[in-house]
């Protein structure tokens, strides 16, 4: 059922709103779409009795499921859930850990689609040949975590994902570890 409605945003606020969103004004309506289709969901739910809330942090938690299903469809950084929930770092990680272990059944594809993101984006070290060590650069500390405990379920003799050395968010992965996890995910090798 196609629900429309007048955006409340003002032409300061939208120009604020479209900064948040990280699009340009003219693109605020469809970046919005899934941000009113989250918040409908929420509604039919606490009017159906399905998920009523008598706590403000289960009210967020629950608010945060959504959009990671409904909006990011991954799991959101960090900084993503600061700029949307007005919180800082620690509290988003935080918040962050709450809704992937209350809600991790149903959010199986959006950690698998974050974790599959990654691997996808490793590198390898240029200069190290064939089997040198891969880079990822990941803004979420939680899908490391993550894919570390994949590589623990599958092979506790495998080296873990580490900080690289001298670096915010770029960590190493042993070529052995990499394919594991791969293999694990179900991606070509």
């Amino acid at each position: 059922m196609p629900i429309s409605f007048d955006s409340p945003a003002g032409q300061g606020d939208s120009a604020k709103l479209a900064e948040i969103l990280h699009c340009s004004p003219g693109d605020l309506e469809e970046v919005l779409g899934p941000y009113a289709r989250a918040a409908a969901v929420e509604y039919v739910e606490m009017f159906l009795g399905r998920k009523v809330f008598t706590r403000g942090s289960d009210i967020r938690e629950y608010r945060l499921f959504l959009l990671m299903r409904e909006v990011f469809k991954r799991l959101p950084t960090e900084q993503e859930v600061s700029d949307l929930f007005q919180t800082t770092e620690t509290q988003s990680r935080s918040l962050i850990r709450s809704v992937m272990s209350k809600y991790q059944y149903e959010l199986t594809d959006v950690l698998s689609r974050s974790m599959k993101a990654a691997l996808e984006a490793a590198v390898q070290d240029a200069d190290a040949g064939a089997g040198g060590d891969w880079h990822i650069t990941v803004s979420s500390e939680y899908i490391v975590e993550a894919l570390n405990r994949l590589v623990a379920q599958r092979d506790g003799t495998l080296t873990r994902i580490i900080l690289r050395k001298g670096t915010a968010s770029s960590y190493v992965i042993k070529p052995s570890t990499r394919l594991a996890l791969r293999e694990a995910l179900e991606l070509e090798p």
